[in-house]
């Protein structure tokens, strides 16, 4: 058997079994849509798929008349609805602003924005006969005197129809860029103007920064004397609790005289946490030092509390 075209072309579609479904149902109620296969040009490739070409009768004031029409079938219908054109005759022309069909041809509706899988190609034929029969898309193209020769169209249907659907794609694409043009200056606009604020203020910060540096350091000069100055009163108060001769005036006995000497001691050592809390709340101090220094105070301060409670 010989196999057409439309046949060999068939097994490259995604739903192959489905589309050929569709067409025999069109087939099957006497429909004049002739399957084909053609070129559809986008704006990046050629494909070839499977177009209808023929007629949709319109019952228009007690008369029929045949409205031609071309269907592209995209390579994964029905996932994607059909793309509908009305391609006139050389003696037809589209009615200027039709309520479905612009001015290129091409066919909108609800039917063809709400697509889904479960619509098809019988339906959107009816609907089509519908929406033709209450308003023709195209109306005749008035006869020219005899004396006046008619040209003819130099482009066959086929290639006025790519001719046509690429002019439409260019003039959307045109038109998107002016009409958003305006918008994406003025964003640009206000992106920069923020830039230039951010810029300004990273430099008056980065300004302020570098005049406060001089202090930082003497800050931390001061900070590094204070902690060499307590770490020397850490060791000293070591070497004086290690130093076995060291003894406490006798105006007491032993044993009260190291009592009120380790009560000292823990204020002493309250005094100086307090001093390093706010030292650090102030930012006077790192916290790299705080903690060194607070552990060495806290481990003698736990060491004298002991002492206190063994008294």
């Amino acid at each position: 058997m010989i196999r057409s075209p439309v046949d060999n072309l068939l097994p490259y579609y995604r739903y192959a079994q489905r589309v050929q479904n569709d067409l025999f149902l069109l087939r099957s109620r006497g429909i004049n849509l002739i399957p084909q296969i053609g070129y559809f040009v986008t704006e990046t490739e050629q494909l070839q798929l499977i177009k209808l070409t023929g007629t949709v009768p319109a019952h228009y004031k007690g008369g029929t008349y045949n409205i031609p029409v071309l269907f592209w079938l995209p390579i994964d219908y029905p996932s994607k609805p059909p793309i509908v054109l009305v391609t006139p005759t050389p003696n037809m022309v589209i009615k200027q602003q039709h309520q479905h069909v612009d001015q290129l041809g091409v066919v909108y509706h609800s039917y063809l924005v709400d697509w889904n899988t479960t619509k098809a190609l019988v339906g959107l034929y009816d609907i089509l006969v519908e929406i033709f029969s209450r308003d023709p898309p195209v109306r005749a193209v008035q006869q020219m005197s005899r004396n006046v020769p008619q040209t003819t169209n130099p482009f066959p249907n086929e290639l006025l129809n790519m001719k046509n659907q690429l002019t439409r794609k260019i003039q959307e694409a045109f038109r998107n860029h002016i009409s958003s043009a305006p918008q994406k200056i003025e964003h640009l606009m206000q992106q920069e103007k923020q830039l230039a604020a951010t810029d300004a203020s990273l430099a008056e910060e980065k300004k302020r920064l570098l005049g406060h540096l001089d202090s930082v350091y003497i800050e931390q000069a001061k900070l590094l004397s204070m902690e060499e100055e307590v770490n020397r009163w850490i060791q000293q108060h070591q070497s004086m609790e290690e130093d076995k001769s060291f003894q406490l005036p006798a105006l007491l006995d032993p044993l009260t005289n190291q009592y009120l000497e380790a009560v000292a001691q823990e204020k002493t050592f309250e005094e100086i946490l307090l001093y390093l809390n706010q030292a650090l709340i102030k930012g006077k101090l790192d916290l790299q030092s705080f903690l060194k220094v607070h552990a060495d105070v806290a481990r003698q301060q736990f060491l004298n509390r002991a002492l206190i409670n063994k008294i």
